[in-house]
């Protein structure tokens, strides 16, 4: 990730863009993106901002430099990355994230606190590189409750469409392999592979060797460091339970992607 800080006359930049909020609705007319997004996006696909009007004047860049809640952020997520641009006082912050960088996406909800009316949880969404550093920190209330009802809070469609573009990514970086063997394989453990194919999944761990169509798999979660995959027909109470050991975590979420996208199944 790569951080800078420059001074601004705060340029408003919203006409020379065409894409929607992260979360699909048209722009409003009277957002104001006060920062272009960073090159390493590439195709720009979503973008959010919490200034709305006019461009701020000196009193209210001033005060932003004291107070939290004075500070504006824009956002962009596009095919290759995203960005994020902090405005405090006469200061904008840039952070740029290159998704080719990102070895793994962690994602941690919480639930609302008892008793609290005002949100609903709170979502984590850090991006990390191979060494395991993290490169950025999306760190939202879930949901607030507006006028209309509960909805998702600028930070967490920011997030979730950064994990919508990051997923594409990672299934484009595979489709060379399944193009070229009409699988994809994962190398989980010292001896555990994995094959995901459309409609299927072929494991071989601890000399077990066995292919399970989408319809047999009946769930696949990660506990105690172990991938566990349990299948059987629906309703039966027999189930066949496989588990393969973790080496590298890492790869868990590139795979959990590629079994959404391929098989059909989601990792709980």
């Amino acid at each position: 990730m790569s951080v800078a800080t420059s001074e601004t006359s705060v340029p408003e930049v919203s006409g020379a863009l065409d894409a929607p909020h992260h979360d699909g609705t048209p722009v409003d007319a009277t957002d104001v993106y006060f920062a272009p997004p960073a090159a390493a996006v590439g195709v720009l696909r979503s973008r959010g901002t919490t200034l709305r009007g006019e461009s701020p004047g000196t009193l209210v860049r001033v005060a932003s430099l004291w107070l939290p809640a004075a500070r504006h952020v824009c956002t962009y997520v596009g095919s290759e990355g995203l960005s994020r641009h902090s405005l405090r006082g006469s200061r904008i912050v840039d952070e740029e994230v290159r998704f080719a960088d990102v070895a793994e996406l962690r994602i941690t909800r919480e639930p609302r606190p008892i008793g609290r009316v005002s949100g609903v949880g709170r979502a984590r969404y850090s991006l990390h590189d191979a060494a395991g550093s993290e490169l950025l920190l999306i760190d939202a209330p879930a949901s607030f409750v507006g006028p209309s009802g509960t909805v998702p809070s600028a930070e967490a469609s920011f997030g979730d469409a950064a994990e919508r573009a990051y997923s594409e990514h990672v299934v484009a970086r595979y489709d060379a392999d399944l193009q070229a063997h009409g699988r994809v394989r994962f190398a989980l453990g010292p001896r555990e592979v994995i094959w995901l194919g459309p409609g299927f999944l072929e494991l071989e761990a601890g000399g077990t060797r066995a292919r399970l169509d989408a319809t047999e798999i009946r769930s696949v979660r990660v506990t105690r460091g172990m991938l566990e995959i349990r299948s059987g027909a629906a309703g039966d109470a027999a189930m066949g339970i496989f588990r393969v050991r973790l080496e590298d975590t890492r790869s868990v979420h590139a795979f959990a992607v590629v079994l959404q996208q391929l098989v059909g199944v989601a990792m709980s």
